[in-house]
């Protein structure tokens, strides 16, 4: 399943092929359509206030139409549905029923092991070994005197 969210503007009118081609994969396309079919600025916004229009490369203010005809073609190629897009909870709550309708595969499954870590056993040994031989053991062996660590035999 694909869901494009789109004006519709096709500029080179290579959509229709790919979603026929998407068809053959078995892919569903649904279309969403946003706009003014009369044409409007694009607005640019920002915790959903309109800071600006989005702008061409030469300072102009970029004016999209929304072409239905494009994107309920392209959804029909795939098997799919064209969805106005102008009322956002029918969009939300059609989708939904779209989702719900669907058969539902796994493709990928993680399984995890909690473990739980017994180290602490084995470092307390360590320890209490290290302190028998720190306080209770006064010989040292030969090759630790010719280290000669603390500087004891100057």
């Amino acid at each position: 399943m694909l869901i494009i969210i789109s004006d519709g503007e096709d500029h080179n009118n290579i959509a229709t092929e790919i979603a026929k081609e998407a068809s053959d994969e078995g892919i569903k396309i649904f279309t969403i359509g946003v706009g003014s079919t009369k044409g409007a600025p694009i607005p640019i916004k920002r915790n959903g206030i309109v800071l600006n229009y989005k702008k061409d490369s030469s300072g102009e203010t970029v004016i999209t139409k929304l072409n239905e005809e494009v994107l309920i073609k392209i959804a029909e190629e795939a098997n799919g549905q064209y969805i106005n897009g102008n009322s956002t909870s029918e969009v939300v709550e059609t989708i939904r029923e779209i989702l719900n309708k669907m058969d539902k595969k796994e493709f990928e499954a993680k399984q995890f092991a909690e473990y739980k870590d017994q180290f602490q056993w084995f470092l307390a040994l360590g320890i209490f070994l290290l302190c028998i031989d720190i306080f209770l053991l006064e010989r040292k062996t030969a090759w630790l005197n010719r280290l000669n660590l603390f500087n004891e035999n100057l």
